[in-house]
């Protein structure tokens, strides 16, 4: 199981999914959303996460996909 973890790598969110992913041995690809640029807010990536939060997690397994968008849940 590989996650895609979008969001900056510095907000406390993301950083407890790293330190859960890394305790259990998933991979996770971060990927970083500069805030400056406001690119949590751009159409792109509201497509993705509608409300604009980080983190935004994929994950790909089973043939199937699984998306988490509710940052909390995450």
């Amino acid at each position: 199981m590989v996650l895609k973890l979008y969001g900056g790598v510095l907000t406390t969110c993301a950083q407890r999914v790293l330190v859960v992913a890394n305790h259990l041995g998933v991979e996770v690809e971060s990927i970083d959303i500069d805030f400056g640029k406001k690119e949590h807010k751009s159409p792109e990536y509201m497509k993705k996460q509608p409300f604009g939060q980080v983190p935004y997690l994929v994950s790909f397994w089973n043939d199937g996909l699984l998306k988490l968008n509710d940052f909390r849940l995450v």
